[in-house]
């Protein structure tokens, strides 16, 4: 399916997010059906964390830092007095053992306190090249030094188990659609599962596993502590949290996690649990988002359109949309823009320029998708 065409709509100089919103409602009206949904991707400051919550106490909020390995010690410390009902996972790109290495909490389902999962990353080695080249051993070893294996499970053991369970399988095709991966396998009181299967250096016709997680008997912020050794040597670490907006906001978190480093904490109705937002929630945000980047997203049915990606976007303190590009963080500025996919009108320009006449605007060029 084809990338959608993207329009950018001319607003008079300096609007502000309330004539960015009428505009975007005019578009929807000469639409004359109501959108579908309403979805909302923002940026948030631990201030408006605040202020978001009330109006959205079932969505989930991601919390993402970068830091540096000496940090590790004061980011368990707000993990320890976190709450334990949301999950989190930390991750070293630029490991010592080669390839990514990452530590954090079972899915929340899943998880009772006395667990963690710890990955490593194979990159470009299948795995019998890591085994056979004594990689997967070596890092398997090192996190028995480190205490994250209980004495029964051997790596020796655990790469054989791995191995066993997790083979090479065929590439996807479009007529050969994908099995489920395998089971996890137990070993020791460590379970071990394989993530991120894909074809690796030399072998396009094969998926092999593009890494190994662990879960290890051993509490999250604990694993944590006994892993900062072992990410130390290695590059920044990476840290995505998942909370809801409440807790984030009124436990003073958003705060803490804030001082650990470059926190960024983004909203994405399209992850949580509910089927988006309203019209007056939809307005009670903007108005609690100060300078902060807000995207909204009316994904519509357009008269006579195939289902596709149509619909009206607006960035508020930013430019571009999340169909076209990141929209990168302008406070102040207001930017309005509507999608028509290719196949849901066939001249796709004549199209965009009634509709933005009956709507009584005026469209800047194509900004993206097709040429």
């Amino acid at each position: 399916m084809a990338d959608p065409r993207i329009y950018q709509v001319l607003l008079a100089g300096g609007a502000d997010a309330g004539k960015g919103l009428a505009a975007a409602r005019q578009l929807i009206a000469a639409c004359g059906k109501p959108p579908v949904t309403i979805s909302v991707w923002a940026s948030l400051t631990p201030r408006t964390v605040a202020a978001v919550a009330p109006l959205l106490p079932r969505e989930i909020m991601s919390a993402d830092i970068t830091l540096e390995p000496g940090a590790l010690g004061g980011l368990a410390g707000v993990l320890r007095t976190g709450p334990r009902d949301h999950g989190w996972f930390l991750v070293q790109r630029a490991s010592p053992f080669g390839g990514a290495m990452g530590v954090g909490s079972p899915h929340p389902s899943r998880a009772d306190g006395s667990s963690a999962t710890v990955s490593l990353d194979f990159g470009d080695d299948p795995v019998p090249e890591a085994i056979e080249n004594g990689r997967f051993g070596r890092w398997l070893a090192a996190l028995a030094r480190a205490g994250l294996l209980p004495p029964a499970a051997r790596p020796d053991r655990l790469m054989e188990r791995f191995a066993a369970a997790f083979p090479q399988r065929p590439s996807v095709t479009r007529t050969s659609p994908r099995d489920p991966p395998p089971a996890p396998v137990a070993e020791g009181g460590v379970s071990a599962a394989a993530r991120g299967w894909r074809a690796m250096r030399g072998d396009r016709d094969r998926y092999w596993p593009g890494a190994c997680v662990l879960t290890v008997p051993v509490p999250p912020v604990t694993a944590l502590g006994l892993a900062a050794p072992l990410l130390g040597p290695g590059g920044p670490v990476d840290f995505h949290g998942y909370y809801s907006p409440a807790v984030l906001g009124t436990a003073g978190l958003a705060g803490r996690l804030a001082a650990i480093g470059g926190a960024t904490f983004v909203l994405d109705t399209t992850d949580g649990a509910g089927a988006g937002i309203d019209e007056p929630t939809l307005d009670a945000l903007l108005g609690s988002v100060g300078d902060d980047l807000v995207c909204v997203d009316w994904q519509c049915d357009w008269p006579d359109a195939a289902p596709g990606y149509n619909g009206v976007q607006l960035t508020v303190n930013g430019a571009g949309n999340l169909h076209d590009d990141d929209p990168e963080h302008v406070p102040g500025l207001t930017t309005a823009y509507f999608t028509v996919h290719p196949r849901a009108a066939r001249d796709g320009d004549r199209f965009a320029a009634r509709l933005a006449s009956q709507a009584g605007l005026r469209l800047a060029v194509a900004v993206g998708g097709p040429g």
